[in-house]
C-alpha cells in the first residue's frame, strides 16, 4: 500500500511521461476505449499476451447493434487498438529483460 506522499517524495511529484503524453480523446472514442479494455479480458495469456480473438470482438459489435458498416470500423478500429497494445508490450518486456541482464 501507498503511504500518503509516498509518491510524491519517490518521484519529486513529478507525473509519469505517460500522463503527460496522452492523446486528446475526441467524442465518441469512449466507444472503443471502453469495448478495447473490456474485450483485453478475452484475449489469451501465455508466455505473451495473444491479440483480442476476432470472434469476441464481432461478438461484441453484434451486442452493441453495429450496422454492417459501423462493424468494419469498429474491428479495425480495435485491431488498431491491440496491435499498439501488444507491440508496447513488446518493448516493455524487452526492457524489462535488458534490465534483468544488466544486473
Amino acid at each position: 500500500m501507498i503511504e500518503s506522499g509516498q509518491y510524491e517524495r519517490a518521484t519529486g511529484g513529478r507525473l509519469p511521461d505517460w500522463f503527460y503524453d496522452e492523446p486528446v480523446h475526441l467524442p465518441g472514442d469512449e466507444l472503443y476505449i471502453t469495448a478495447f479494455w473490456e474485450l483485453s479480458s478475452e484475449r489469451t495469456y501465455g508466455q505473451y499476451l495473444g491479440p483480442i480473438p476476432w470472434g469476441k470482438i464481432i461478438f461484441y459489435g453484434d451486442r452493441l447493434k453495429l450496422d454492417e458498416t459501423m462493424m468494419i470500423v469498429f474491428v479495425r478500429i480495435l485491431r488498431a487498438l491491440d496491435e499498439a497494445f501488444l507491440a508496447d508490450q513488446r518493448d516493455n518486456l524487452g526492457r524489462r529483460t535488458e534490465q534483468t541482464k544488466g544486473t
